[in-house]
């Protein structure tokens, strides 16, 4: 396994008697939801229901006048993992601040929280939101948010690229559900050993730059996400340039319903 620190570290090889394969792969298409904002959301959509315990993943653009103006949720956490730009946040809780690209901000909404997300400056802002289901017993839990910027997170060498740990071993990043999320770049053809717990059996990769990658001879690019199997660590073979967010979790094994800001 790999041993993560704060400190910029050399990804060893992974021994492991299973390598996921992509059991799935997802189209994504690009829809303006409101002036200002053009969305990608993998799931949930009429073809691709949420994957417990991730309840929504939004990759989102935005530039002002456009926005998240204030408004409600409750019954989940939320990841936002900011590419490009910066996004200012305000919540119920009295948190507030600005989170710069490579930074990422952690809300837990429980059982009611409102907030607000909106670019700083003129230029577009790039991010990636993912909600994660909130296990029955936490859905009445107190309301917070947690804001760390980029190089508070841990990141991790391998041969032709580096891996940033957004949420796992190493970050300070912690939520109410077992999970890993990484960000993967790749500066040359290589290959990264990436590992995910086996009870981890819910697993997905979301590439957001670049021109592709292979996994298990299954070749992803920009515009598709590709589900993985359950079991495993994962062998990604990138292109020059690929970037890719990588993220699994252990299930909660209970019915997940998004109501509009709400999941139930």
């Amino acid at each position: 396994m790999i041993s993560v620190t704060n400190e910029h570290t050399e990804m060893s090889s992974i021994e492991t008697d299973k390598i996921r394969r992509t059991v799935h792969k997802i189209p994504v298409e690009s829809f303006e939801q409101r002036p200002g904002v053009v969305m990608r959301r993998p799931f949930p959509t009429w073809e691709q229901t949420s994957l417990d315990p991730f309840a929504l993943l939004d990759d989102f653009s935005v530039h002002l006048p456009g926005g998240f103006p204030r408004h409600p949720h409750m019954g989940f956490e939320k990841v936002t993992y900011i590419v490009e730009g910066a996004l200012q946040h305000e919540d119920s809780t009295g948190g507030t601040g600005v989170i710069r690209a490579g930074g990422v901000h952690r809300m837990t909404a429980g059982r009611h929280i409102y907030h607000s997300e909106m670019p700083v400056g003129r230029e577009m802002t790039r991010g990636i939101q993912l909600w994660v289901n909130l296990p029955r017993r936490m859905k009445q839990a107190q309301p917070s948010s947690h804001a760390v910027q980029s190089d508070e997170l841990p990141t991790v060498s391998f041969t032709g690229g580096q891996m940033k740990v957004i949420v796992g071993s190493g970050s300070p990043v912690s939520l109410h559900t077992s999970m890993v999320f990484y960000d993967v770049s790749f500066d040359d053809d290589a290959v990264a050993h990436v590992p995910i717990p086996n009870d981890y059996s819910t697993a997905f990769i979301y590439p957001i730059d670049g021109p592709g990658c292979r996994v298990q001879n299954e070749r992803l690019q920009v515009g598709e996400m590709g589900e993985l199997s359950a079991e495993g660590d994962l062998e990604l073979c990138g292109e020059t340039g690929f970037r890719a967010l990588v993220i699994a979790g252990k299930p909660h094994h209970a019915p997940i319903h998004v109501f509009g800001p709400y999941v139930e």
